[in-house]
């Protein structure tokens, strides 16, 4: 595979970029992404880490390669494909050179599925894309190449050839996944796929992903649309040449497989292996409202709120604490994300993948919409956390409200499960709160002759 360096300049400045935030760095100086990334590949390779260790990253300048940098870690080089946006592709290839690799490591590849793979991919009724180009008209009354097939025409007039081309790849699925995704044709060495920018990624290990994709491979998925599949990965022509353009006509004769569920596929690859699960998929949400909605102005997030014009409108995710009135802390607020008014690029949206954070605008000029605070839960909570209290931030919240709420919080506090029931003379002396009082203030709420030591009682405070 070649990267394509010239056609994906945000890919190879994203790569820069974390290649210089983790060079030479000392592990406590890396921002928790990055910190959570190495500290990855350091468990799955035994190697321990302090706050001290330093580590080394190396750009791979090679575009024939599959590994776009490296990790050294005591010694240690760890090859990483690096990935960015949306409808990832993963190889590309002249469908010859794919020939050529399935002759030299398969022994069941013979002339016909030879032939089968070169009228798949020039599409044109020829083996070498000589066919006469025929103009036409297309449904929409465009015009096109008539004389070459789409994908639809293609499978319904020689639904054969792609069976058994698709039985082909199923049968060596496993090795044929390992050269696409890790290998290509250059001997590449690709230990973990990264996808995402410094500040928000996603990661895995080459044999967790492989593992993955097999145990969810689309290629029996009734509701799987390609012509040809491979583990998660669709399998196409890259260009049909149809509008007979020479720009397209380069371009034809050439596979190219498109991994267009990497983001979630990773995402829940990681869902496996994180401790904290809960936050883990409510990071996830937080940026994903961010990125989604910057990226379709046309999501259904938008008609929620009610703004005629968003051309200029984008999302933002909080990641900046204020001072709380309750504890006269800084805490992060109950937004998770706000709207802005702002002239963006479309380089500076590419380059964070859509994602807008607090530190990333603040060299733009912007102004915040009023009112427009969203708080984002995870899709699947039936229940929310929605405000957590101290003893101060309680009495604070709640002193122009109720009378004495510092025993209406110690009542909230009181155990009523008889194996815990001891504990509540902690939290009495803690709150500095004597037994009597207390009693004396529930019985003033119609709570007579109630007892601290009947489980009933307590439940009733």
């Amino acid at each position: 595979m070649t990267r394509l360096k010239g056609s994906n300049l945000h890919g190879n400045k994203n790569e820069l970029m974390i290649v210089k935030a983790l060079n030479n760095k000392k592990f406590k100086d890396l921002n928790l992404n990055m910190k959570n990334f190495i500290r990855y590949i350091a468990k799955n390779e035994n190697i321990e880490l302090d706050n001290e260790y330093i580590i080394k990253s190396i750009y791979e300048k090679n575009n024939k390669l599959k590994q776009d940098l490296y990790v050294v870690l005591e010694n240690r080089t760890f090859g990483i494909s690096v990935k960015m946006g949306k409808g990832n592709s993963t190889h590309q290839e002249k469908c010859e050179d794919f020939i050529d690799f399935i002759l030299k490591h398969f022994n069941d590849v013979d002339q016909q599925l030879c032939d089968d793979i070169r009228f798949f991919a020039w599409c044109d009724g020829t083996l070498n894309g000589t066919g006469p180009v025929i103009m036409g008209y297309d449904e929409n009354n465009k015009p096109r190449v008539i004389s070459r097939l789409n994908k639809d025409e293609f499978i319904n007039k020689y639904p054969m050839i792609v069976k058994r081309i698709q039985d082909f790849l199923i049968k060596h699925e496993e090795d044929l996944l390992k050269h696409y995704l890790l290998v290509g044709n250059h001997d590449s060495k690709v230990d973990y796929i990264y996808h995402g920018t410094i500040e928000n990624g996603l990661w895995t290990s080459s044999d967790a992903v492989i593992d993955y994709q097999l145990k969810n491979s689309k290629v029996h998925d009734p509701h799987n649309t390609a012509l040809l599949s491979i583990g998660r990965m669709n399998i196409q022509v890259r260009n049909r040449g149809l509008n007979g353009s020479s720009s397209s006509e380069k371009k034809r004769g050439q596979l190219q497989l498109k991994y267009s569920s990497m983001e979630k596929d990773f995402a829940k690859i990681m869902f496996k292996e994180v401790g904290n699960k809960g936050t883990f998929i409510g990071d996830m949400e937080e940026f994903d409202i961010s990125k989604v909605m910057n990226q379709n102005k046309k999501h259904k997030n938008w008609k929620l709120l009610n703004i005629e014009d968003n051309s200029n409108i984008y999302v933002v995710k909080v990641d900046k604490k204020i001072l709380s009135h309750l504890s006269n802390k800084k805490v992060f607020p109950k937004s998770d994300a706000y709207l802005i008014q702002a002239d963006i690029s479309k380089d500076f949206l590419l380059e964070r993948e859509y994602l807008l954070k607090e530190n990333y605008i603040q060299d733009l000029e912007y102004n915040i919409i009023s009112n427009t605070g969203i708080s984002v839960k995870q899709r699947n909570s039936k229940k929310f956390t929605y405000q957590k209290f101290t003893k101060n931030s309680f009495l604070k919240a709640f002193e122009n409200f109720i009378d004495n709420p510092l025993f209406v919080f110690c009542g909230l506090l009181l155990y009523s499960n008889v194996k815990d029931m001891d504990k509540n003379e902690i939290i009495f002396s803690d709150l500095n709160i004597k037994k009597g009082d207390f009693i004396e203030y529930v019985n003033r709420l119609g709570l007579l002759n109630m007892s601290l030591k009947e489980s009933k009682d307590i439940d009733l405070i």
